[in-house]
Parts: C-alpha cells; sequence; structure tokens
C-alpha cells in the first residue's frame, strides 16, 4: 500500500557557513534537489542582493516559517555556532545558533524540527551537542540522501500491520506446595527425638562452672604423640539466673537433633562469611587499592648515556631526538612500539569512542583502537587513534621511567610541542594573532616541501591517488599526486627536513599542547595526515581545533623533551 502524502509540501530552510566556493556550491546543488523533489528548500543564495527586511529578521523569520531546518555541519559551522568565530566573521550562523538553541530550550528539547546533515564523514564530530541526540545524515549517496527526503516528507519508517485477535491459552491448574511429612506445622522440637542427659536450657538447676576447654598434643605412649590436636573439655553443670522460677510443666529438654542442626548452620554462617569477605578483601587490596606500577629500576641495558643539551640523543625506548632552540625534539611521530611499551608498563589503554577520517560510520565505529584502526599497522608506524590526554598520559609515564634511570634530570621531562615550537619545526616564522586559532592558514603559500602546489610526488604521505582504494565514493584525493601508502607510512618513511624531523607535514595529525582558543577547551592539530587533500590544510600554517579527549584514526603525536624551562 502507498502511504498516503503530506497534504502540503514541507519547507525546508538551509542554514549553513561560508567555508569556501566549493562548500557554498555543493549546499545550493542539495537545495535544488530537494526543490526538483518537491520539497520547497529555502537558501540565502536565493535571496537577491540584501532582504527588505535585513538579514537578521529575514533569518528569522525563514527559521519560524519553516517546517524542517537542515543544518550543514563542518568544522567552522558548529564554531560560529557556538559563537566562538572570529570577530566580523560569521555572524549570521552565530545569529541562527542563538535562534535554534532558544528555540530547543522553549521546546525543551521536544521537537524534531532541526536535522544535522554532514557531506563527510569527518564532520560528524561537529554536531551540536544541542542536537546530539537527534539523527542526523551523511549525503554521500543516493540511499542516505533518500532516507533526509522521506523524513523531510513524512514517508520514513514502515506502515505497521493491522493489529490481530489475541489468542486464548488453557491454563493448566497448579496444586498448592505442600511437603511430605505434615506434622512438620507443629513444632520442630516435639517431632524430633533424642534430648541432652543435662538441658542447657533448665534455667532452674544447680550452678554450672565454665566450660574448660584444654587444646594440645596428648601424650601417646612411649612419650610420642598422636600427630592432631586433642581436645579435653570438663562439663558441669551450670545455673543462670533466673528472675522468676520456671514451672515444671513449661521446662523441655532441648531436642539433640534440634541442637545438631542449629551448629550445621552456624558453621555454614560462619565459613561462607569468612570467605566471602576474604575474596572482597583481595579484591579491593589487589585491584581497586594498588598503587599504579613503578618504573622498574634501570638495568645496565638501560644505562644510555644522558641528555645532554645541543647534542643528538636516543631514549630507552629507541627514540631519536635533534636539538631545536632550547628543546629536542623527536625526529619522527611516536610510534605504535612505543605506545605499546606504555599500555603494557602502566595498565593504561586508549580505547574507546573513536572517529575515522575515512569511514562513513564515524563515531559509531566503538570497536576501533590504536590497536586496531582499521588498517594495517606494523610496529614502525605511528600510534593513531589516541586523545591528546592520552599524549599527555604518555609524556608523564615517560618522564618518570627516565628520570628513575638517571637518563633524564630532575628538570627535564618529556611534554607535547607547543604550537610555537611546532612552527619553528616547520620552519615557519611566528605568525601575528593571539592564538593558534588565530594564526591559521595566515600565511600563504608556504608549504612542509616549499611554495608550490601540489606537493612533489612522493615527497609525502597525503591523500593522493593510492588513498582512494578501499575509500567510498564521496573520498577527495590531491589531483596529480600520489605516494607509496594509502593509509598510514611507517615514522622514518620519507626524508626528514632541514632540521633532521620526518613528516612535519602529513602522515597524521600532531597534538599539541596549547589550547585552540580562549573560549574552548580544544587543543591544537598541525601537520595534516594521510587524510588531507585540501590546499589550505597543508599550509605550514594551519590549525585544527580538536577535543582534548577525541580519538581518530589519523591523529597521532610527536614528544619534545624541556630543558627546564617552557610549559611542561
Amino acid at each position: 500500500m502507498v502511504p498516503e502524502m503530506q497534504s502540503q509540501r514541507s519547507k525546508v530552510f538551509i542554514s549553513y557557513s561560508h567555508d569556501s566556493a566549493e562548500h557554498r556550491k555543493r549546499v545550493l546543488s542539495l537545495a535544488e534537489r530537494l526543490r526538483a523533489d518537491g520539497v520547497d528548500a529555502q537558501i540565502d543564495q536565493y535571496v537577491q542582493g540584501v532582504p527588505l527586511e535585513g538579514w537578521a529578521r529575514w533569518v528569522r523569520n525563514q527559521l519560524a516559517s519553516a517546517d524542517f531546518i537542515l543544518l550543514v555541519c563542518t568544522e567552522t559551522y558548529y564554531r560560529r555556532f557556538c559563537g566562538q568565530g572570529s570577530p566580523g566573521q560569521g555572524r549570521g550562523v552565530d545569529w541562527e545558533g542563538m535562534l535554534v538553541t532558544l528555540e530547543l530550550y522553549h521546546a525543551r528539547s521536544r521537537t524534531a524540527k532541526f536535522v544535522p546533515v554532514v557531506f563527510v564523514s569527518s564532520d560528524e564530530r561537529f554536531v551540536p551537542e544541542e542536537l546530539s541526540g537527534y539523527t542526523h545524515y551523511l549525503l554521500t549517496s543516493e540511499d542516505q540522501y533518500f532516507q533526509l527526503y522521506a523524513f523531510l516528507t513524512g514517508q520514513a519508517g514502515v506502515v505497521p500491520g493491522e493489529l490481530g485477535t489475541l489468542k486464548a491459552f488453557a491454563r493448566e491448574p497448579v496444586a498448592p506446595l505442600t511437603f511430605g511429612r505434615a506434622g512438620l506445622s507443629k513444632p520442630l522440637a516435639s517431632q524430633l527425638g533424642g534430648t541432652l542427659e543435662n538441658p542447657a536450657n533448665d534455667l532452674e538447676g544447680p550452678a554450672h562452672p565454665p566450660v574448660v576447654i584444654r587444646r594440645g598434643p596428648a601424650a601417646a605412649p612411649g612419650g610420642e604423640t598422636n600427630g592432631g590436636a586433642v581436645a579435653q573439655a570438663s562439663l558441669r553443670t551450670a545455673s543462670f539466673p533466673s528472675a522468676q522460677p520456671v514451672a515444671a510443666s513449661r521446662r523441655r529438654p532441648l531436642p539433640l537433633a534440634a541442637m545438631a542442626l542449629a551448629a550445621l548452620l552456624f558453621t555454614g554462617l560462619v565459613g561462607g562469611s569468612l570467605w566471602f569477605f576474604g575474596q572482597a578483601s583481595r579484591e579491593v587490596t589487589g585491584e581497586i587499592l594498588q598503587a599504579p606500577p613503578s618504573p622498574r629500576p634501570a638495568t645496565p641495558g638501560d644505562l644510555r648515556r644522558p641528555l645532554q643539551a645541543g647534542r643528538p640523543w636516543t631514549n630507552s625506548l629507541e627514540m631519536r631526538f635533534v636539538p631545536l632552540g632550547r628543546i629536542h625534539m623527536a625526529v619522527w611521530q611516536t610510534r605504535v612500539r612505543d605506545f605499546e611499551v606504555f599500555v603494557k608498563a602502566t595498565g593504561y589503554d586508549a580505547v574507546g569512542v573513536m572517529s575515522s577520517a575515512i569511514t562513513q560510520d564515524g563515531l559509531e565505529l566503538t570497536t576501533m583502537s590504536w590497536k586496531d584502526p582499521g588498517f594495517r599497522q606494523t610496529p614502525e608506524h605511528p600510534v593513531v587513534g589516541v586523545s591528546w590526554e592520552d599524549a599527555v598520559q604518555f609524556c608523564a609515564w615517560l618522564t618518570k621511567k627516565e628520570r628513575s634511570q638517571g637518563l633524564l634530570t630532575g628538570a627535564q621531562s618529556y611534554r607535547l610541542p607547543t604550537d610555537q615550537e611546532w612552527s619553528e619545526a616547520v620552519g615557519l616564522a611566528e605568525a601575528p594573532g593571539a592564538t593558534p586559532e588565530a594564526r591559521s592558514g595566515k600565511v600563504d603559500d608556504v608549504y612542509p616541501w616549499g611554495r608550490t602546489f601540489p606537493p612533489p610526488v612522493d615527497a609525502a604521505n597525503y591523500a593522493g591517488s593510492e588513498s582512494s582504494v578501499g575509500a567510498p565514493e564521496w573520498w577527495a584525493v590531491i589531483p596529480g599526486f600520489h605516494d607509496a601508502f594509502p593509509r598510514t607510512a611507517p615514522v622514518a618513511a620519507f626524508k626528514p627536513n632541514s632540521r633532521g624531523l620526518c613528516s612535519v607535514g602529513g602522515n597524521v595529525w600532531e597534538w599539541c599542547t596549547d589550547k585552540f582558543n580562549d573560549t574552548t577547551n580544544w587543543r591544537t592539530l598541525r601537520g595534516g595526515s594521510w587524510a588531507t587533500s585540501r590546499p589550505e590544510e597543508m599550509l605550514s600554517s594551519y590549525r585544527r581545533g580538536y577535543e582534548p579527549f577525541s580519538r581518530c584514526d589519523d591523529v597521532g603525536f610527536r614528544c619534545v623533551i624541556t630543558e627546564g624551562y617552557g610549559p611542561g
């Protein structure tokens, strides 16, 4: 049966940021497709010049009159939606974000009007938190487009079948619970035979002195012992003070069987309690209260030459460092085998929600981790899927380890590079701007390999033609460029730059210690990765902001060693 169509066409307003001319064209194409399929889509590009009521009121009227609002989520859109854009830029999205948030507030989030959409899976993490509980649509295929279209036109889901007649089943009667001996309903003591010769509950008998128990090895004939503990007890009569005499007719001997039953129950309860609390004690002591493992003492094999200022150095993990100003920077990105030593030594493991730069399921791929990012990695490849916090923990562990081995002084420590130190590593002069976000992309036509685009073939690991193997249809590559590695490359696969550093452009994005801006807790990423194809992202001056606990399959890190000054 064909579902009944909506009697009135849905009106849809598309909210987006002007990231680039290409992005604006793609959003316009989406609006045109919706209109061709009968949906009244509206977009700012349809306005000739300036609306009569002004842009602010025009946006407000569009939001109020639309049945649905499509929010095209990108990194730029997210920042402006949250009011974090640069002064004088993105005021339209900033205004729209405020209006959307206000309407969600008044609706107590009980509305299906706002629909996040993304064009690439890597932008799924930029859906605003206010809308993270709603379904978002990844528009990379016809099937995905029609899922959105079905929702906007009231045709989503499946028409349920008609309710049938309830089935009646005969219920078989069940007899009440009974026991084998009907007499058990009487007092238990009167049903069990056997009594003690001197019942202990005789409250009127003569006084009993305390029971005296002597334990120890009993002498056997010839001075030998029997090898066991023999208990000798002298039982005498005992009495207990009684407020009133107990009549003889009420004094009853305690049955022997009842005493035995009580003894068994007591033994079971005490033994079970000791076992239970003993196990719990061992678990708390052995697991919950166990201190983090300390680095093992240095062995002769660990006693390398300590770090010296201004000289190249190799640490206990065979990580190589070169001097860079007042610090030492790792020649290459932190490897899988380096991170594995850290995990085995500490029990720390960077496993959790992880996004993908190439897989459409994005953050839903919770089974991915640095151990298995979805593509082949050897111990010499850069570790990926590690958050800023994971990288900081690695540096803290390695500092403690090598100080205990005498390789570092108390003033020396591992950490992530600062944004400025990373610029020095790539040969970039200090750029104007108070934050990494303000400095991002401010130096034109300067790339890690030179001043021309695209990069020379096999110069670094970016998204060349080789990366399209196993990639989705929407995957973008650098025209005229290729390298030998579809995903990550071994850390020393490419020649070092003039400062002796490998892959300061490409392979994996690298965490820096700095906050991306002054309004969020995001941290800074530099360098691009095997998934990078946009020219602006390959600029030496380009920065990206990312949440410090987020993990992605094209993000890793590089260590530096500080000489006792600077952040650390």
